[in-house]
């Protein structure tokens, strides 16, 4: 009877221990996501103060592949072309990590004073966080070998072929050049603050339809901008593929334009 008891009591006992392993072994499992997860070490940075007088802001940050599967790194991007960034490995294991270098230039935008913000965007094959952000705000400092004349000098920013500068922007305006502005956020950013003279058209809603109907012609000059340039970029290849041959987007978006010292206005009410 003893033995049996005991017996019994042994088997209780390995089943039990089995069961803890099998809890343990399941727990351990889902810890790690199933494929390859980015994470950055920030996502929001506050540089302080920047003094254009001391040349560049060069700042590192990390960027770790927390799934099980390789992370690969697609394509590093800024809003502005005063920012640049770099990582020092597109491919990376599970558990390892890649240096994130940003170097941010306050000289290209001379004369700059207040508050600014610029965003890294790192696209990675990581299925669900398809692109993550990297936000970088100070607050500028003037130089003090250039006169504080906000939006009055043209800009020495990396532009790509499709972008346009805020003061190249602003100065078809001001020349009355025949060119139609297209924001291209969403409703409520278009009613927050736009640049006068604007059309709304949110980037999800161009087709060739919504174009037309704005009276948005193939050969016409147009100027899209968004809140930092990445929408409008959206906007521009869509818009390209459709037929339009003359069209530009604004670099650093509404952001770069409320930093050079343009103005924008608010409405309560518009319609597409």
């Amino acid at each position: 009877m003893l033995t049996k008891l005991i017996s019994s009591n042994r088997k209780k006992f390995l089943f039990l221990t089995f069961l803890l392993l099998l809890v343990v072994l399941v727990v351990g499992c889902s810890s790690q996501s199933i494929g390859p997860e980015i994470e950055l070490s920030e996502t929001f940075y506050d540089l302080g103060d920047v003094n254009p007088d001391d040349g560049l802001r060069i700042e590192e940050f990390l960027v770790k592949n927390k799934g099980s599967e390789t992370l690969e790194i697609l394509a590093v991007s800024t809003s502005c072309g005063c920012t640049d960034a770099e990582v020092d490995k597109e491919s990376l294991a599970p558990d390892e990590e890649a240096k994130l270098t940003v170097t941010y230039d306050p000289s290209i935008h001379p004369g700059l004073v207040g508050k600014m913000e610029r965003v890294v965007y790192i696209k990675s094959n990581d299925p669900v966080n398809e692109e993550v952000e990297l936000t970088l705000i100070g607050e500028s400092l003037p130089s003090s070998n250039v006169d504080i004349e906000k939006g009055t000098k043209p800009h020495k920013d990396n532009l790509k072929d499709f972008e346009i500068s805020p003061f190249d922007f602003n100065s078809k305006i001001e020349n009355k050049e025949n060119v139609k502005l297209v924001d291209v956020r969403e409703d409520f950013e278009f009613n927050e603050g736009h640049i006068e003279g604007s059309i709304n058209l949110p980037v999800g809603e161009i087709t060739e339809a919504s174009l037309l109907e704005l009276n948005l012609n193939k050969d016409d000059e147009i100027l899209l901008y968004c809140r930092s340039g990445r929408r409008s970029a959206q906007a521009y290849e869509i818009m390209k593929q459709m037929g339009y041959t003359n069209i530009k987007s604004m670099n650093g978006g509404i952001l770069h334009w409320v930093e050079e010292g343009f103005e924008t206005e608010i409405e309560e009410e518009h319609s597409h």
